[in-house]
């Protein structure tokens, strides 16, 4: 019971970590402001008929897939610092391995749907160059 207890303190403390690490590192390491748009600015620029628009748009969404990759690195580390063992039945698992898996796994899918949107506002600008009029 003692030991339960530890760990999930020790866990707690990781966690508590991490999202401070993660908060002061996007409060002071924020590097590129152009990738940074507001949800007015990202609908004005998808609606744009400019190619450079649309190529803004997907330097946000590539930005976007970076920092939910880095979310999800953070999860797997906790997830590998977290006593105990992933390789063992659920019963066994710790409620913080659990959460720590599945904020990986949700961060993983994100970074993924935010490539395929800057694939696709890259795919848009490459027809507005080559037609010059908006793709529907």
């Amino acid at each position: 019971m003692r030991s339960q207890l530890i760990r999930v303190v020790i866990g707690s403390a990781l966690l508590l970590a991490s999202a401070l690490f993660v908060s002061a590192q996007q409060q002071y390491g924020a590097k590129d402001s152009e990738e940074k748009l507001t949800k007015a600015e990202a609908k004005e620029l998808s609606r744009s008929q400019k190619p450079q628009d649309h190529l803004r748009l997907a330097a946000y969404f590539r930005h976007e897939a970076r920092e939910q990759e880095k979310m999800a690195e953070i999860h797997e580390e906790m997830l590998i610092a977290t006593p105990g063992s992933m390789a063992g039945p659920v019963a066994v698992r710790t409620e913080l391995q659990m959460q720590s898996r599945d904020f990986a796994d949700n961060a993983r899918r994100a970074a993924r749907s935010a490539l395929d949107m800057a694939r696709e506002q890259e795919a848009i600008a490459a027809r507005l160059q080559q037609y010059g009029t908006k793709p529907r």
